[in-house]
């Protein structure tokens, strides 16, 4: 049986991406525009091409490579906030977008308006404008075996495109931390646990998963009962792993001014975010816009 295998992008690339296609370089716009400026960004610069599968690089890009060079997988396709859905060996230009607030080319933190509903806004308007979306990958395919692998913000992202195939049976869908409640009874019972025994880190584990599922597939069973066993089983052997995410302290504004004027507020929003968040204090995205730009003024 086939196996086709969707994954998330990866953040460090191994080429320098040029200034027109860095987001956070773009005019802020509410998303609707974002999206229109970025295509249209993409159709006009002028840069060489560089296949997906090549432009990523890292310890989780390495496992990708790892499934992509499996002979049981017939396509890998990456999930990418920049083009959609993409095969990992189609060519692309090089680009930088992220959907978490982590990155100076953050959606999240270049694009106004931000609302539970803009990464799902963006990944519809990317998918509508490069006329290609998962469930089109499923329907050319409907006989495969999917595996899929996307962390919380990317199931937000897809949840309207993806939410068609969610409970087919012959797709597999491995995101440990998702919360959306039309998506957790589909999603398998695979946790932080696995990496006593797969190995790898918390950034590693799920798509060390994947690829564990892909080489086992044939003795672990096709249907998501069997895999949910298979794992469960595992886990049920592994111990206890500590708590992972600190709890962080929430200022008020004053304090919290005092604390952004202490860092500088000259720096980039993802630098001070990262430095808030160092000292123990909650950031929220939206929250920290909102007062930096007040400081600016």
């Amino acid at each position: 049986m086939k196996i086709q295998v969707i994954v998330t992008c990866a953040a460090s690339k191994t080429i320098k991406v040029p200034e027109e296609l860095q987001f956070g370089k773009l005019p802020t716009l509410p998303v609707t525009e974002s999206v229109n400026e970025w295509i249209n960004r993409l159709k006009s610069t002028n840069v060489s091409l560089i296949k997906m599968v090549d432009l990523y690089k890292g310890g989780y890009w390495g496992i990708v490579k790892d499934i992509n060079s499996n002979s049981k997988v017939d396509n890998v396709w990456v999930l990418s906030a920049g083009y959609g859905i993409v095969n990992v060996n189609q060519s692309v230009k090089p680009y930088a977008i992220a959907l978490k607030d982590n990155s100076d080319d953050s959606i999240k933190l270049n694009t106004e308006g931000q609302s539970k509903e803009s990464y799902s806004k963006w990944w519809d308007g990317i998918i509508s404008k490069r006329d290609l979306s998962i469930t089109d990958v499923y329907n050319q395919h409907p006989n495969d075996i999917f595996i899929v692998y996307a962390s919380f913000e990317y199931m937000k992202a897809i949840k309207n495109d993806f939410i068609n195939i969610v409970d087919k049976p012959n797709v597999l869908i491995i995101s440990p931390d998702t919360k959306i409640k039309e998506f957790v009874p589909h999603i398998l019972n695979t946790n932080l646990r696995l990496r006593s025994f797969l190995g790898g880190n918390k950034m590693t584990v799920s798509s060390l998963t994947v690829k564990h599922l892909v080489e086992n597939i044939d003795k672990i069973g096709y249907t998501k009962d069997e895999v949910n066993s298979y794992f469960e089983d595992i886990i049920s052997k592994q111990p206890e792993l500590p708590p992972m995410n600190p709890v962080r302290k929430k200022l008020n504004d004053d304090d919290f001014i005092k604390l952004l004027l202490e860092i500088g507020i000259d720096k980039s929003k993802t630098s001070i975010i990262k430095e808030v968040n160092k000292r123990g204090y909650a950031s929220g995205v939206n929250r920290t816009t909102r007062i930096l730009n007040k400081l600016k003024k």
